[in-house]
């Protein structure tokens, strides 16, 4: 009724206007346009989206996957249905009708998967009772529109879980999401307002399928393993070097014939070894003679040398691997050698402008301070005398961290150049920290702050912490001890 008022009222206005001599066309058309758009909003409201703006829908065939109007869902037939009105209101059971296709749809997928399965792979008597039954179960409870499956008897058992393998769920998952990214983006997007224009929620074309899941998993854990595939290498390394150092006397001795084809054999199955990384042993050429091979480098020079470059070789292959593997994050630390000496130069800077101001109210008071003031009562510099008994702390941590691995870089054997530098540069680091009394040095390499952390053992670290705090808790006990007053 009040917006009937208000048509009236604006029509009366138009009519009003265009008959009074002065009227412009232009306040015209913006009227016309205005009563328009009021009608035009009194329709949808009346009938729903069917009077939707021609400029959205004239043309444009009816998507079923993008509706303006959900009472127009094929299928559906609500209460208000031959009856609607303003009063009847039925959208909330369009919304329920719109919806309906996602109930048991994962148990519709999770049924295609356990097919496949039972249809391309080979399973035991037992794997295969117990997917017919999970089949059965996935069936039923998409029959019934629901995603708990009643499975031998038990209700809403998840067994299947055990029965399908990770590739399988994820299959699952993904197509199950995709299709519920589909009908949420139908329903909720719709033109609910009645305002002639959806809202797109989700793209569920750009989500990924099952098969494509799978296949993002497959390449996540080869990327994962593939350091750890690397390390295991270092273990064959020994036998590529053995084939080397074999060829290099087999032809130093310049062997002819029989001999040297033999000797040929011998490195090859060495080098096929190395290559390959499986087993225990490479493959004997002659199984008369299994150990034939071991027999070519006997000579103790020979095998200090296999031993030496053995270690040497593995330690470069370790290097490499963990570059491959996940790298730690970016890391700010605080309290580094560079922070601190900035805040001493800056503090320094404010003790000196203190100390002038100090001074300069000593003068001006001499001869008129109070007793109190005359005894020290108000001179704090008393609090200097206390902190510099606590000045043993700074740095200490450092200190500590430094001789650790000064220490193991005493130690370890076989480094290659590249590592050796590294740790040195770690120690200078902490030697620099330790001077400027610093709880942490400024990295050599910012984008691993904790490289040094890879010179030493766990158990080293943690030894480290134990001086230090030790070292805290003697400082404050002396400390403690001293009355700074006196």
């Amino acid at each position: 009724m009040v917006l009937r008022k208000m048509q009236i009222a604006v029509v009366m206005f138009v009519v009003g206007v265009a008959c009074a001599t002065t009227a412009s066309a232009g306040l015209l058309d913006k009227l016309n346009q205005a009563t328009k758009k009021l009608n035009d909003f009194n329709n949808r409201q009346q009938g729903g989206a069917q009077n939707q703006p021609q400029a959205e829908t004239e043309g444009v065939p009816e998507d079923e996957d993008h509706p303006y109007d959900l009472n127009k869902q094929k299928g559906f037939k609500g209460s208000c249905d031959g009856k609607r009105s303003a009063t009847c209101m039925d959208y909330m059971e369009a919304m329920d009708h719109c919806m309906d296709p996602v109930r048991g749809y994962r148990m519709k997928v999770l049924a295609e998967r356990i097919e496949k399965k039972l249809k391309e792979e080979k399973l035991s008597d037992q794997q295969r009772k117990n997917l017919e039954e999970d089949l059965a179960a996935a069936k039923e409870a998409y029959k019934n529109k629901s995603d708990n499956p009643t499975i031998a008897g038990k209700k809403d058992s998840q067994r299947y879980l055990q029965d399908i393998s990770e590739e399988d769920q994820i299959w699952v998952n993904a197509e199950f999401n995709k299709f519920n990214a589909k009908i949420m983006n139908k329903c909720e997007g719709a033109d609910h307002m009645g305002i002639g224009k959806r809202r797109e929620f989700i793209d569920s074309s750009k989500m990924m399928s099952g098969d494509q899941a799978i296949a993002e998993m497959k390449a996540q854990k080869s990327k994962d393993a593939e350091p750890f595939e690397c390390l295991k290498k270092t273990q064959f390394v020994r036998w590529s070097i053995m084939a080397d150092l074999m060829e290099k006397r087999m032809n130093e001795k310049n062997l002819q014939g029989q001999e040297r084809t033999d000797w040929e054999a011998d490195i090859a199955s060495l080098r096929e070894f190395a290559e390959k990384g499986e087993g225990q042993m490479p493959k004997p050429v002659d199984p008369s003679n299994p150990m034939r091979s071991m027999m070519r480098l006997t000579d103790p020079n020979d095998q200090l040398f296999i031993g030496q470059e053995t270690a040497r070789r593995s330690q470069e292959m370790m290097e490499d691997c963990q570059k491959k593997g996940p790298q730690r994050p970016k890391q700010k630390l605080s309290g580094t050698t560079s922070e601190v000496l900035a805040a001493k130069k800056k503090k320094a800077a404010e003790d000196a402008k203190n100390e002038a101001i100090y001074q300069k109210n000593k003068v001006r008071g001499a001869g008129g301070d109070s007793l109190s003031a005359s005894l020290g009562a108000t001179d704090l510099r008393y609090m200097k005398t206390a902190v510099k008994c606590y000045e043993p702390l700074k740095g200490h941590m450092a200190k500590v961290t430094a001789d650790m691995l000064e220490k193991r870089l005493g130690e370890a054997k076989n480094l290659t150049a590249e590592k050796r530098k590294m740790w040195q540069e770690d120690i200078a680091a902490w030697r620099a920290a330790e001077a400027a009394g610093a709880d942490q040095p400024d990295p050599p390499d910012p984008d691993n702050p904790y490289r040094w952390q890879d010179f030493v053992s766990d158990k080293d670290r943690q030894e480290i912490n134990n001086q230090h705090v030790k070292f805290v808790n003697e400082v404050q006990k002396k400390c403690n001890a001293v009355n700074p007053m006196l």
